[in-house]
């Protein structure tokens, strides 16, 4: 059974990531992943190999885990600077690497302001979400990454990453949600990569999320629409939520791991926001909210932070 451990900025002895210091995100990564802080235990990864501004971090194959590696550059010093991710099966040093994911990306500052930069990974030994914001609230601007498995089970390519694709800078969440009207989805936008389809030949390939309906013409809303149920439920239904199943065309590869998509709009909520999970159909866990974007046009996910992933 894995351990499920969630890392603040606001943690005793918690390391800051700044948006023009090279670096910083892969300190933020590698203290909660590897080394742990103050009180908090690190997550049980290790991180084989490192360079300046570059490291590889391992999943626990102990714990049921892959073995993947998610390999970090962290290199760039402007205000706009992103740092990259990407999972490979194996790696020989910290730029070789085989059969791959596609290269993602996250804003280490995503309003590229200096405003304080408020961070949020949720970990356990196999897997790990990572969110930041500028500000306290979604109206702020929020940045979303992740890395090692997608989910459980003995499929080989079930290792993945999650950033923006680079054309999007809000598709870390947005377009994560988004869905063909078949209500399966699976572009390019959706920054969500995982080292192969089922079948092993494929290479790197896009996924997307199962969704409860066809998302809108921008694919940005929650649920998929501009109309989002009423919260709080005036019935008392609670944060109701669906789990997370990635799919590939018409291929649904597994459930992602510790995440749900919230079934109400979340705008009142703040980055890191923990609510218990009494509509989650008997998880009953207590979450925490992540954002991306702003308004009614961006995506939001809960993440389990009380509960084993596996």
């Amino acid at each position: 059974m894995t351990t499920t451990r969630v890392y603040t900025s606001a943690d005793s002895g918690a390391p800051s990531m700044s948006r023009g210091a090279a670096g910083s995100a892969i300190a933020v990564i590698k203290a909660c992943l590897v080394d742990g802080y103050g009180s908090k235990a690190p997550a049980g990864w290790t991180m084989p190999y490192s360079t300046s501004g570059k490291a590889a971090f391992r999943n626990s194959v102990a714990a049921g885990g892959t073995g993947a590696y998610t390999r970090i550059e962290d290199t760039l010093t402007a205000t706009t600077s992103r740092y990259t991710l990407q999972t490979y099966a194996s790696m020989s040093d910290v730029d070789t690497g085989v059969t791959g994911t596609h290269v993602v990306s996250a804003y280490r500052s995503p309003a590229q302001t200096a405003n304080p930069n408020n961070w949020i990974l949720v970990a356990d030994e196999k897997t790990f979400w990572f969110a930041n914001t500028d500000g306290p609230s979604i109206t702020s601007a929020h940045s979303f990454s992740g890395g090692g498995d997608g989910f459980d089970g003995s499929d080989p390519y079930r290792y993945m990453a999650w950033g923006t694709n680079g054309t999007n800078a809000n598709s870390e969440v947005e377009a994560l949600a988004q869905s063909s009207a078949t209500g399966l989805g699976a572009t390019g936008a959706s920054g969500f990569s995982f080292g192969s389809d089922y079948t092993g030949t494929s290479g790197a390939t896009w996924h997307g999320l199962l969704r409860p309906y066809a998302a809108a013409s921008t694919g940005a809303a929650t649920v998929g629409s501009t109309s989002f149920p009423a919260r709080p439920a005036p019935n008392g239904v609670g944060e109701a939520a669906l789990p997370a199943y990635i799919t590939a065309a018409t291929i649904i590869r597994g459930k992602l791991r510790g995440l749900y998509i919230p079934l109400a709009n979340l705008q009142a909520l703040s980055l890191g926001a923990v609510k218990s999970g009494d509509g989650f159909g008997g998880v009953g866990s207590v979450v925490a909210a992540l954002f991306s974007g702003s308004g009614t046009t961006r995506g939001a996910m809960w993440v389990e932070t009380s509960l084993p992933w596996s």
